[in-house]
């Protein structure tokens, strides 16, 4: 099913965006044009993660004044049609605060590892399952 989330045990790896036949074609979290709206599990916090052009990602949309510590775990939010909540995303691993800007920069290393990714699980909301 399109816009459907895909992710393994150890977090969220992206979402479908095609189906043709038995194949199904996922859009990465590593793809410049996808947001993912998140919540840091320690305070509650919202933000938008972004892939960084690297590795990583960044959380956006978080204000200076707001506490954020390296270490901090990054989920799914719930606020969306896509995603449901509490899905694993990452590890705040570098602050940077500018008081120029309103927004921290924050880096956050995916859960997943990108590079060694084989197989992955498929999100059916429970009004898509047909039960018998």
């Amino acid at each position: 099913m399109k816009n459907t989330a895909v992710m393994t045990a150890e977090g969220l790896v992206g979402k479908i965006v095609d189906i043709s036949g038995k194949f199904a074609i996922c859009q990465i979290m590593q793809d410049p044009n996808i947001r993912v709206s998140a919540r840091v599990q320690r305070n509650r916090e919202l933000g938008i993660i972004k892939w960084d052009g690297s590795n990583g990602f960044f959380l956006d949309q978080i204000p200076n004044t707001i506490d954020i510590r390296v270490g901090d775990v990054i989920f799914t939010s719930g606020y969306s049609q896509i995603y449901p909540a509490h899905i694993k995303i990452g590890i705040v691993s570098h602050i940077e605060i500018n008081n120029q800007f309103l927004f921290q920069k924050i880096n956050v290393i995916p859960a997943v590892n990108f590079k060694r990714l084989e197989e992955v699980l498929i999100y059916l909301p429970q009004s898509t399952v047909k039960t018998q």
